[in-house]
């Protein structure tokens, strides 16, 4: 297990050794991964061996394999490929915002998923984008390598605009093959998010959307009487009458639905979570969602 981080701690990564990430489609990877290999039949090939892991189903261990060697493997099969999951991580300046900045809680949550994808023996790339890819983390199946990611993630001061369409037609002349995709972001940007959706549908990424905002930018409350732009502080502040936040907080629902709308669309599936929510919260939330199985 990596070691503890400001991240997470040891309870929290403990925790998510049990999660699985779920994906419809078989990976097209021939490398061993650890999915549940439960079929039977001939849709179900054996493909490879693999190291036995505490906790792996021990139907799938090869006894014959074991007398001879002394080592216990499981067969893998087919259906047990490898799947690559790639987690983009917005790190534009509107995600330093809130009392509990979004930057951080996307951060954990990036660093969840990741823990669960390597206990799975997933491939796990982490990605950060802001107007374009910043950052695409070297791959890894390795459980001590995540450690080194964490510490550079907590690192990063999220800054510039954020250009979400852009950033993922980036991400994608980077990398070969599909994959799971998680998308961590506020989403916000004035173009939308329609075509990078689109994309990665094309592309043959699975995909996952999740939208993180804060408390206040869901509910500001009587408090809210002026506004800046967080991604352009150049621009002159608003002030905001109490009609005017009304129509606010209309609009920032309709923006959450008219995303939810376009993920759906293109097949990818869709999830607003607050960034004030505790980690069992969250963690019942992606699993109610279809991200992981809990």
């Amino acid at each position: 297990m990596p070691e503890a981080t400001s991240l997470l701690s040891v309870s929290e990564m403990a925790a998510l050794e049990a999660m699985t990430l779920r994906s419809r489609s078989r990976s097209a990877s021939r490398q061993p991964g650890r999915r549940a290999g439960i079929g039977t039949g001939s849709s179900v090939e054996f493909a490879d061996y693999r190291p036995y892991h505490p906790g792996d189903d021990l139907r799938y261990v090869d006894w014959n394999l074991y007398g001879r060697l002394g080592r216990l493997f499981l067969r893998v099969y087919q259906a047990d490929a490898e799947l690559t999951l790639y987690i983009l991580l917005d790190s534009s300046r509107s995600m330093a915002f809130g009392q509990s900045a979004k930057f951080r809680f996307a951060s954990r949550l990036a660093a969840a998923l990741a823990v669960a994808g390597v206990s799975a023996s997933d491939r796990v790339r982490v990605v950060t984008f802001s107007d374009g890819v910043d950052r695409l983390f070297p791959a890894t199946r390795d459980r001590a390598h995540l450690s080194g990611v964490f510490r550079l993630i907590e690192q990063i001061e999220p800054a510039g605009r954020s250009r979400l369409n852009r950033s993922i037609r980036e991400f994608g002349e980077a990398v070969t093959g599909s994959g799971l995709v998680v998308v961590l972001s506020d989403c916000f940007d004035s173009e939308g998010l329609a075509d990078g959706l689109r994309y990665l549908s094309r592309r043959r990424f699975e995909t996952h959307l999740i939208q993180i905002l804060a408390d206040e930018e869901v509910d500001p409350g009587s408090a809210f009487d002026r506004v800046v732009d967080a991604e352009d502080p150049t621009r002159e502040p608003v002030d905001v009458s109490p009609a005017q936040r009304d129509r606010y907080i209309s609009r920032m629902r309709e923006f959450t639905r008219t995303l939810e709308r376009d993920a759906h669309a293109s097949g990818a599936s869709f999830l607003e979570l607050r960034s004030s929510f505790a980690f069992d919260r969250w963690i019942r939330l992606l699993s109610e969602r279809g991200v992981w199985n809990a």
